[in-house]
């Protein structure tokens, strides 16, 4: 049960009585703000979670230190480092069980009144996540769909098509400079590229050096991909030893993955790419048929 007092002429109180749970007290410089902390408080404590920290309490040094580990050292990265996603925090909320007391993080989608109960372990998996919000039923379209997009244009397949465009690129690029001197500059059409293939073999760094070796993980990696999922193969496979080994046999310069990074990173993200490129190619098109249960038409 959740109660609101207003304190002062610009200080509202909000306590939340959940037999079972301690009381939830918070102060609010409006009504509207407390009365919205007290509604997703109650829903909280009623589903099973508990928000962190009590803002009546006095903070612990721990917590203290985990809400500056959460909340501030993102923000003091340099330009060097990962820049943080905002779609994990509209995704996403910082909590504690309340059997437990141990840190999870629960997904903030609601629909119909009733919430998504799918929660995570502490710190929170990123790929985890969003595999999650690409499906979660209770949240927003708009945020289902900025999770697609962010997947698909991190899967192994995008991942290919920009190393293939960089290599494209570098390459005319070599053979314009070659070719500087008292000459037209191509055309960067077809038979322009079939000329390039043919005169001038690709960058040294192409061939044999870090480009090249991303390019060929990319490559490999996307064909796994493909034969897993076409041939139904458990994902475990790739955690054999002997699966590791005809790679080390055929090429050092590969890297296996795990069947973690394929199940939560890989697969998922080429799916939502397929699903991108069909839905971009269904847009091109005119007078379609969707059929459901292989009756109906509409």
């Amino acid at each position: 049960m959740a109660s609101i007092d207003k304190r002062s002429r610009k200080s509202w109180r909000a306590r939340v009585r959940i037999p079972g749970h301690e009381d939830k007290t918070r102060s609010f410089n409006t009504r509207a703000e407390a009365q919205e902390w007290a509604r997703i408080t109650e829903a909280q404590l009623r589903s099973g979670v508990d928000t962190i920290p009590d803002a009546a309490a006095e903070p612990t040094l721990a917590q203290a230190l985990d809400w500056y580990l959460e909340q501030e050292t993102p923000k003091k990265k340099g330009k060097a480092g990962r820049p943080v996603s905002g779609i994990l925090d509209k995704i996403s909320q910082l909590c504690r069980d309340v059997k437990t007391k141990s840190r999870r993080y629960r997904c903030l989608g609601s629909k119909g009144g009733k919430n998504c109960k799918k929660s995570w372990a502490y710190p929170r998996n990123r790929l985890r996540i969003l595999k999650h919000a690409c499906h979660c039923p209770h949240l927003p379209a708009n945020l289902r769909a900025e999770a697609n997009n962010l997947r698909s244009d991190e899967s192994p397949g995008a991942i290919l098509e920009k190393l293939e465009t960089s290599a494209w690129e570098r390459t005319v690029a070599s053979t314009q400079e070659t070719n500087a001197h008292g000459t037209k500059r191509p055309r960067l059409d077809s038979s322009t590229m079939d000329n390039i293939s043919n005169a001038q073999p690709p960058p040294l760094d192409i061939l044999v050096g870090e480009t090249g070796r991303k390019h060929l993980q990319a490559q490999l990696n996307l064909a796994i991909i493909n034969l897993i999922c076409a041939a139904c193969l458990p994902p475990t496979l790739v955690d054999y030893a002997e699966w590791k080994k005809l790679f080390t046999i055929a090429n050092t310069r590969y890297h296996p993955m795990s069947s973690t990074t394929l199940v939560d990173d890989h697969i998922p993200g080429q799916a939502a790419r397929v699903r991108k490129m069909t839905i971009e190619y269904l847009k091109t098109q005119f007078d379609l048929t969707v059929s459901y249960d292989g009756a109906t038409t509409k």
